[in-house]
């Protein structure tokens, strides 16, 4: 294991974390370490199913949101508070939401 020879501490560990794939034993792992788990493109790439998951499309539709915002949402919940969310997109803008989003 590199963290038992590196003579700098692991601050962030980038992961694959979504509503697909939580990941809990590697989250322990990392909060026990003081690890702060960074969520790589929790949306997905391109052609993901998570935007298009009938479940997701079902919740978002009932409180008038997007899959994104479900999606997003979902790593915002009390079990994934103090987590990095890293969104990744081809597109310019990669999601609508006003309050993720910054002009370049």
């Amino acid at each position: 294991m590199i963290s038992r020879s590196a003579r700098i501490n692991i601050g962030s560990s980038q992961l694959e974390l979504h509503a697909y794939n939580p990941q809990h034993k590697l989250l322990e792992f990392l909060k026990s370490k003081g690890i702060v788990p960074q969520a790589y493109s929790p949306l997905g790439s391109t052609g993901s199913p998570l935007l298009a998951d009938d479940h997701v499309a079902e919740i978002a539709e009932k409180h008038s949101l997007t899959p994104s915002d479900v999606l997003l949402g979902y790593l915002g919940m009390s079990c994934y508070r103090g987590h990095e969310i890293l969104l990744c997109s081809p597109n310019r803008h990669p999601c609508s939401h006003k309050g993720l989003c910054r002009p370049s």
